[in-house]
């Protein structure tokens, strides 16, 4: 509302077309600087007029929730229906105040429908379901690439393990907070290292059914699924940091661990579960039924 030294409402907000932030010469021949420019409807064109007639040399207050925004003096009767508000303004403080103004002329009626306090135990609930969600998935993992995959698949939960701790050791090592979108960025990059350890193992298992030997197999099962594991990997990794640099919020969370993931499985997969499976054969593990051998 415009208010006059006595207290008395010239004008209410509704009355008030718009408001916006000029920048202009206050004076002939003057610098430009900010400005707030106001525009009245046919009403407040008519009260407006009447009010700073009556006002002059004096100051109109505009009043938001029982608080004085702006108090400019008057300098002669406006009839026009539009005026300026000038001062000490910089572009920001001009912007703002215009956009009081503008707030201010919209009338509304604020009916509660529903009310809901929620607290930050309803976080901490969810990123613990979270997270025993991951342990879950993770363990069937572990116990599907066992059953199906004998020997190499305890090289590959061996592998799992160790990827699910380089993880975390770089989540902390980086500081980074892991949320629910992050546990899923996660999760989803424990699945592409098992997909990649069972194009390794399938390549061994057709190596070995060619009549090869056991390292022969393992270093042609290893070597002959890389072109599709890397394909694979790089195709989601290329997803991945769009994701990172496009998206906000719990989309980049996703995106961080996405990424972290999809490198520390590709080094899993590819190196260590190698390291592994060569060090069982060495070990004297070497009878090809282990290793899913199996006749044409």
């Amino acid at each position: 509302s415009f208010v006059d030294e006595t207290g008395k409402v010239l004008l209410t907000g509704d009355m008030v077309a718009d408001a916006t932030k000029q920048v202009g010469a206050i004076q002939k021949g003057g610098n430009a600087q900010p400005y707030v420019a106001l525009k009245f409807n046919d009403e407040g064109k008519q009260l407006f007029a009447e009010a700073t007639a009556a006002n002059i040399g004096k100051p109109i207050y505009i009043v938001m929730d029982g608080e004085v925004i702006s108090a400019p003096m008057v300098q002669s009767a406006i009839t026009t229906g539009e005026a300026s508000i000038t001062g000490n303004f910089t572009g920001e403080s001009a912007e703002e105040l215009a956009s009081l103004i503008r707030a201010g002329s919209l009338p509304f009626n604020l009916n509660v429908i529903q009310m809901k306090n929620v607290g930050a135990r309803l976080g901490a609930d969810a990123l613990a379901t979270g997270v025993k969600a991951g342990a879950i998935g993770l363990a069937l993992v572990l116990i599907f690439m066992l059953v199906v995959y004998k020997v190499l698949g305890f090289a590959a939960d061996l592998a799992l393990i160790i990827y699910v701790g380089l993880e975390l050791i770089l989540l902390n090592a980086f500081n980074i907070t892991l949320t629910l979108p992050g546990i899923a960025g996660i999760i989803l990059s424990v699945g592409m290292a098992v997909d990649a350890n069972v194009v390794i193992f399938e390549r061994l298992k057709e190596e070995l059914v060619q009549g090869k030997t056991l390292r022969v197999a393992i270093k042609n099962g290893f070597s002959r699924a890389l072109p599709a594991i890397l394909d694979g990997n790089v195709t989601t990794l290329i997803a991945a940091v769009v994701l990172f640099f496009l998206g906000s919020g719990t989309v980049k969370g996703f995106a961080t661990t996405l990424i972290m993931g999809i490198i520390i499985s590709m080094f899993t997969a590819l190196v260590v579960t190698r390291l592994i499976v060569n060090g069982l054969m060495q070990g004297g593990c070497s009878n090809p039924k282990y290793y899913g051998m199996r006749s044409k």
